[in-house]
């Protein structure tokens, strides 16, 4: 019968790595002014986190593993006062921490700094966003208070006077809170730039105990090499025993390279750690191969959320079922033999030939399946061309071939004994 061709092929997930070659970092530091006040001033430029930003700065400029993208300059004014003169002091902190980083950086020789584009500037007349923050940190009297004037107005002018008007708690904040508002924050942006991927097969070869988790784990990615991925991920296990990911894809490999003993036992490791959807799935294909269906059936039903790989077992469980309808809604428009083989027996025969010919790898049983189509559609030409290719790839199938209900009609005629024999 037809259906007894399902491919009991379930698929395992693997859990993937998190590395990235690039990675972002900013480096922040603040220069603070007086009330009214935008001239940038000689203790606060010796502030260490200043002088942290240069040096940071300098360093990333010369390290070949680090790139120096830009530099953000956001400058602020407290919401007290008029909005036009606190537009025009944020203005002016804006400008005078400008020229003063661009001179420090030209003397420090860091050349992407005299780029035109390298300085983004940003300014908020009233921080309104910042006092609050900082008010929710505090323990200033009338705090909550404070919090509810902020939520109830929108209107800045508003917000001031009520505020103001908590004549105790405002001395608090103007002592407090609208210094720390009252600034310049120099933001330099600098990517990070990871290994690249021969060096990491360089040293996962030769010195594998000096790579981060996830580059070693990443490192299983680069190779098609079944025993290369296996002993990879061994090893990110062996460094990192914590790891759920790195015992759970040992067992991944090992249903690949068809060692369900195996694959089993990596498994039960992995669910030593952890216990989620991509583990029940991988168990519910160990139990398919053990032919445990109705086991399987239930690990995977209870894993849905793992992804497309559940969908796709579940599929084979619903062929083996009888249900083909299911298994057709199951495999969706995956271009897989099942897919084509749920199509055929639930009359879709039209489908099922798309399917098959967009499969990519030239597997006989794609070829076999459409002489099944051929004889489902009476077509004597595609039964004949298609089965010879099929029985030319695999000899087996000549076999099946002679007693497959299918091609009845076909067993006496010559052409398909001539195929067969």
């Amino acid at each position: 019968a037809t259906s007894t061709l399902v491919m009991k092929d379930p698929k395992p997930i693997m859990v993937g790595d998190k590395f990235q070659r690039i990675n972002s970092e900013d480096f922040v530091a603040d220069i603070h002014y007086l009330i009214q006040r935008a001239d940038v001033r000689t203790s606060e430029v010796r502030n260490e986190d200043i002088d942290n930003l240069k040096a940071y700065v300098k360093t990333a400029a010369e390290d070949e593993r680090k790139e120096l993208k830009g530099m953000t300059i956001s400058s602020y004014a407290s919401p007290d006062g008029p909005m036009d003169l606190n537009e025009k002091l944020a203005e002016n902190r804006q400008e005078s921490a400008k020229r003063y980083i661009e001179r420090e950086l030209r003397r420090d020789k860091v050349e992407q700094a005299q780029t035109e584009d390298f300085f983004a500037t940003l300014t908020t007349p009233e921080d309104w966003e910042g006092f609050k923050e900082l008010v929710q940190e505090s323990n200033i009297e009338d705090k909550e208070l404070i919090l509810r004037v902020l939520s109830m107005y929108s209107d800045p002018e508003v917000r001031e006077r009520e505020i103001k008007n908590l004549s105790a708690a405002y001395e608090e904040l103007a002592e407090d809170i609208l210094p720390e508002l009252r600034r310049s924050k120099l933001i330099a942006q600098i990517d990070l730039i990871g290994l690249s991927d021969d060096e990491i097969v360089a040293l996962v070869a030769d010195d594998p105990d000096s790579l981060a988790l996830e580059e070693i784990l990443y490192a299983a990615t680069l190779t098609d090499d079944l025993d290369k991925k296996l002993s990879i991920y061994q090893k990110a296990s062996e460094n990192h025993p914590g790891c759920f990911r790195a015992r759970n894809n040992i067992g991944y490999v090992y249903v690949l390279k068809g060692d369900v003993d195996n694959a089993e036992g990596a498994f039960a490791d992995a669910g030593e750690l952890q216990e989620n959807d991509v583990l029940k799935n991988n168990l519910g294909v160990i139990a398919l191969h053990q032919g445990n269906i109705e086991e399987a059936k239930e690990y995977f039903t209870s894993a849905t959320g793992a992804g497309e790989n559940v969908n796709y077992n579940l599929g084979i469980i619903a062929i083996m079922e009888g249900n083909y309808e299911a298994a057709v809604n199951y495999f969706g428009n995956t271009c897989e033999f099942n897919t084509a083989l749920a199509q055929v027996l639930n009359d879709q025969l039209q489908d099922a030939l798309s399917t098959l010919n967009c499969i990519e790898n030239d597997d006989a049983m794609n070829y076999y399946l459409k002489a099944v189509i051929g004889a489902k559609n009476e077509n004597e030409d595609m039964v004949f061309s298609n089965l010879r290719t099929a029985v030319g790839k695999d000899s087996d199938l000549k076999d099946l071939a002679e007693t497959d209900l299918e091609f009845r009609k076909y067993f006496d005629n010559e052409t398909f004994q001539s195929i067969v024999e």
